[in-house]
């Protein structure tokens, strides 16, 4: 599992919104939520994290490391209240490094490192502009 830690200087809410504008911008979409009867992964007072993922599946399946930007690829977004910054929020992006490579071999592993990586400088630089970003 890989992540990628920011510290923001804007509530919870502000920064889920930024980071959700950012990613839908780059390609992700949001997946469906998990059905009310599912585990809560969650502190009660926190928001669920946001499910983004991008490409296709079947496309992934079919084609593994050749499926190009349809590769299918997920990320988790937990976005929390800093605990020693009471003004100000933790977003975590977390992702899996084992389906990529399981689907598409080192291909695939390869170009779900460049995306994600991408991805993550992308939403740094977009926190950032909006002068949220902590430096640290």
């Amino acid at each position: 599992m890989s992540e990628a830690r920011f510290s923001l200087r804007c509530d919870p809410s502000r920064a889920r919104e930024l980071v959700l504008e950012q990613l839908c911008a780059e390609g992700w979409r949001q997946r469906a939520s998990r059905p009310a009867a599912a585990p809560r992964d969650h502190p009660d007072d926190d928001p669920p994290p946001l499910r983004m993922e991008r490409g296709r599946i079947g496309s992934s399946v079919l084609l593994g490391g050749l499926a190009g930007n349809a590769q299918h690829l997920l990320l988790r977004v937990d976005v929390r209240p800093d605990e020693h910054d009471d003004r100000g929020s933790v977003v975590v992006c977390s992702w899996s490094d084992v389906s990529p490579r399981a689907l598409g071999g080192i291909l695939g592993r390869r170009r779900a490192e460049r995306t994600m990586q991408r991805t993550v400088d992308r939403l740094r630089d977009a926190l950032s502009r909006a002068r949220v970003l902590q430096e640290e």
